[in-house]
């Protein structure tokens, strides 16, 4: 599933690791809130699992772009669900 989405805490924030990552409707409707393009690209990284290279030949992208991609699709998503820790 989605558990290694989030895996570099840079908030200082542990409970960002945990939060229910493991909750698939969670994850769909915070997906649902960033850039359709960074939510496709960390679905298929890691829901389906494809390497950079497999991502790169699916999206008819340089492989580099991937990884930029995925960088930029993490912090969005990491925006989102520290936003929502804070607010607690």
């Amino acid at each position: 599933g989605y558990k290694n989405v989030i895996h570099d805490d840079t908030t200082g924030n542990p409970q960002l690791n945990i939060i229910r990552l493991d909750d698939k409707e969670y994850i769909s409707k915070k997906l649902s809130q960033i850039k359709k393009e960074y939510a496709d690209i960390l679905t298929l990284k890691y829901y389906y699992g494809y390497s950079n290279r497999e991502i790169s030949d699916l999206l008819s992208i340089k492989e580099g772009n991937v990884r930029v991609r995925l960088m930029r699709a993490k912090n969005a998503l990491h925006e989102i669900i520290g936003d929502e820790s804070h607010e607690k």
